[in-house]
């Protein structure tokens, strides 16, 4: 099932020897480091001073350094400006930033790689910068953290158009190919966040837990989620009250002045009051992405969720269900595909709060119509992204089970996202109708593709490998 699309990535899944620019390892997995500030120590200049990075920065999307307003101390002293990352220094004159004033207020470069001779990194004004390496102070090896980072969750800019894909080798594909290549890379997915969920949590249980908990930060919050959930769990046993204003107060929700509007709720006040008891003695901050959010979409909504998701009694038996769906449905006679989704999607929790089932957040007017914890869209994302990968690596080495699977996960449907719609065109152009990605295996193929190549080219298809290497095995 994997081979076609895994031949695409060869040599992707492994870090080469080489110290020559390769694919696996991309500036955007180096920017990932920086902002995590988690898989490396004993950062150091090239003249041996030791990094201490009081802020990495704000991740910039636009054009210029990777990263702006950081803060930095060398030695003694305090440096504040930008930072920018490439695998090797030399890219640094490759793309002409010391002829740019753009990058005047770089303090540190960053790179993977310390060459033999390092060059002084000049800037456009006769300045210098800093220069780093991050080779020799990994925490974990580069293979292990290929595997970890999951580049989806990350922000990246955008691509208008069709790709090169769509005019060089899916105009002209077959179908029967498309499909089983996407099919082939969306089981490259399930595999991959199998692995990922296993590598956070030893036990099968706390995998789909914490499988759930991303889902509810979204996109762009579900690392946060994900961190938040795995701090939190010590702290189930508190009062729901205390542990909610933990979660919200860990945010910075709950810090003075943070929402005005909010300050005439009382349950607001309430939360504010048991944090204020608890913040001294909490060291876990987590910055939450709020840009672009539907009210009931907010994450202060998805924390009430989790709070409960984390004292639910059942949160240890939850994957014990999710399982047992499944072994029934091997056992029974009529194979209702849509009947077992229904059932699977049932047994996600629900519950019910007086105050979050009518309140995005602390609005001082309840809203009238019922507001679910999970809608449909969220059900099916924590169906595809954790019970799947989790089932998956349950079911191999079960030949006998193993194409009921592939043909449970076949028909499977989901709605068409503005993500889905994008790789629609960028992949197909007009080529194909549209509904090829609302079956969500199809989708999920797209969705590890455009992972695996066109997030390294998202301005433009310029050096991408996919065809040629998909073209070579034919």
């Amino acid at each position: 099932m994997l081979s076609v699309y895994s031949k695409c990535l060869s040599p992707l899944s492994l870090v080469q020897e080489s110290k020559s620019s390769y694919f696996s390892l991309t500036e955007q997995h180096l920017q990932v480091l920086w902002l995590e500030q988690k898989f490396f120590k004993q950062l150091k200049t090239v003249q041996g001073e030791s990094i201490e990075v009081v802020s990495p920065g704000v991740w910039n999307k636009e054009a210029g350094p990777d990263f702006l307003k950081a803060h930095i101390r060398i030695g003694e002293r305090d440096y504040r400006g930008d930072v920018e990352i490439h695998l090797q220094e030399n890219g640094w004159y490759q793309h002409h930033h010391h002829q740019d004033a753009r990058y005047n207020h770089v303090i540190l470069h960053l790179a993977y790689w310390q060459p033999a001779r390092s060059l002084p990194i000049n800037k456009e004004n006769g300045q210098q910068a800093f220069a780093g390496y991050l080779d020799e102070c990994l925490t974990l090896p580069m293979p292990q953290l290929l595997r970890l980072i999951d580049l989806d969750l990350y922000p990246s800019k955008t691509f208008a158009g069709s790709g090169h894909c769509a005019e060089h080798l899916f105009r002209t594909l077959p179908d029967a190919q498309t499909r089983k290549l996407f099919q082939s890379a969306a089981y490259w997915r399930l595999e991959r966040k199998g692995y990922f969920l296993e590598q956070h949590f030893s036990q099968r249980a706390l995998q789909f837990a914490g499988g759930v908990a991303m889902a509810l930060g979204y996109k762009q919050n579900a690392m946060a989620f994900l961190e938040l959930f795995t701090y939190l769990l010590t702290y189930r046993d508190l009062p729901y009250e205390e542990l909610l204003a933990l979660a919200l107060g860990c945010c910075g929700f709950l810090e003075e002045g943070r929402q005005k509007k909010w300050e005439s709720s009382a349950y607001y006040q309430e939360l504010r009051l048991l944090w204020w008891g608890k913040r001294d003695q909490v060291t876990v901050q987590i910055n939450l992405k709020l840009d672009h959010i539907r009210p009931l979409h907010h994450p202060i909504r998805r924390l009430a969720y989790l709070t409960r998701l984390l004292q639910d009694p059942q949160l240890e038996n939850l994957w014990s269900l999710f399982l047992q769906e499944w072994e029934k449905f091997v056992l029974q006679a009529d194979k209702n595909f849509k009947k077992l989704k229904n059932q699977l999607i049932e047994l996600l929790p629900h519950y019910t709060d007086s105050y979050w089932d009518h309140h995005y957040t602390f609005e001082s007017h309840a809203q009238s119509k019922h507001l679910p914890g999970l809608g449909s869209e969220l059900k099916m994302h924590i169906l595809l992204n954790t019970y799947l990968p989790l089932l998956y690596a349950s079911l191999i080495g079960q030949s006998s089970n193993w194409q009921l699977f592939q043909d449970f996960y076949a028909s499977l449907e989901m709605a068409l996202t503005s993500k889905s719609r994008y790789l629609q065109q960028r992949f197909f152009g007009n080529e194909k109708e549209p509904d090829f990605l609302e079956e969500a295996q199809m989708a999920q193929g797209a969705y590890q593709l455009h992972h695996d190549f066109c997030i390294h080219f998202e301005a433009s298809c310029e050096g991408c490998p996919f065809v040629e290497r998909y073209q070579a095995m034919y």
